[in-house]
């Protein structure tokens, strides 16, 4: 049972991995062109991401370790009624200030 869950769990991850880096690396060719098809061409985003596996991966240590950090400082905030969503809030714009980051270097 603890081999078919380690197998699973690093299958999770790995897909998780694969699909952020295919959300960003989308999101940074939609927000240069302002067309949808560059959102959604895989083969393009795929060689993009081989391209660019530095950055991206980069942006996924500074984006999990901004996580880390909000999953300890959320339960404080959630004390208060305002705090849970300034918390959400926070994290979508440290986020997207990060993968904008990213798509300007890689856009460079």
């Amino acid at each position: 049972f603890a081999c078919v869950t380690l197998c699973v769990t690093g299958c999770v991850i790995l897909y998780g991995v694969l699909a952020a880096a295919f959300c960003w690396m989308g999101v940074s060719r939609y927000a240069e062109s302002g067309h949808f098809a560059d959102f959604v061409r895989f083969g393009l985003l795929w060689r993009d991401i081989r391209d660019h596996s530095a950055t991206l991966l980069v942006l996924l240590a500074y984006v999990l370790g901004f996580s880390f950090i909000m999953a300890f400082v959320t339960p404080l905030l959630a004390v208060t009624i305002i705090g849970l969503p300034l918390a959400v809030f926070y994290t979508q714009i440290v986020t997207g200030h990060l993968l904008g980051q990213a798509g300007r270097a890689i856009a460079r």
